[in-house]
């Protein structure tokens, strides 16, 4: 089966490796996966940077806010730092009396994006019975927005991209800058839509 061969796979590897030298080596290639790693999650994040102030969309400088992704934040990703914060990028859409909404793409494990609640730099305020004519004009844009106590409406990106694990094609293929500029644009388009439709049917409400 698959999984037998796998394993036999990993015993071979396993025994090769358990060499001085060829041990020594590994490590040496293990760190620089990780510099690699790093390299490819910060140019993703540079190319949306810059797509997004093409289509005139103003997001938020890493002084702003400590969600804001930094180069720092990205090789801090991939150490064995613990309590690792998420981070991303935000640009705000709306402001409510004493209350902003942003629109914001974030990483965990995986890659996702939508609207959230904020008030200074307290974001769990996403579920408060206030917003839920907002969270319901999101659900309308694009149904498989989910809420939740930080999200008035959150969705993973297409392709699905895991920067954790790392080990699918549509990662891998990140690596590849004409790949990497498709990938941003489609996010992108997605992202200017939802923004500009939320926009829209949340000024024809307040209109009313």
């Amino acid at each position: 089966t698959g999984q037998s061969n796998n394993t036999t796979m990993d015993k071979e590897i396993i025994d090769l490796l358990a060499t001085p030298q060829n041990i020594k080596t590994a490590i040496k290639i293990e760190n620089s996966i990780k510099g690699a790693k790093s390299k490819i999650q910060w140019n993703f994040w540079k190319q949306l940077r810059e797509e997004f102030k093409s289509r005139d969309i103003t997001l938020l400088e890493e002084s702003k806010s400590e969600r804001v992704v930094s180069e720092g934040k990205v090789k801090d990703y991939y150490s064995n730092k613990r309590n690792k914060k998420n981070y991303g990028l935000w640009t705000q859409i709306l402001k409510i009396d004493d209350t902003i909404i942003y629109f914001g793409i974030e990483l965990g494990e995986n890659i996702y994006f939508g609207f959230r609640a904020g008030q200074k730099e307290n974001w769990k305020i996403s579920d408060k019975a206030e917003y839920e004519e907002i969270r319901h004009l999101i659900k309308e844009i694009d149904d498989n927005y989910k809420s939740s106590p930080w999200w008035l409406g959150w969705k993973y990106v297409t392709p699905q991209l895991n920067f954790k694990e790392f080990n699918t094609t549509d990662v891998f293929n990140l690596a590849d800058r004409n790949n990497l500029e498709q990938v941003v644009k489609v996010i992108v388009q997605k992202s200017v839509n939802d923004i500009e439709l939320l926009n829209k049917n949340y000024q024809k409400i307040v209109s009313n």
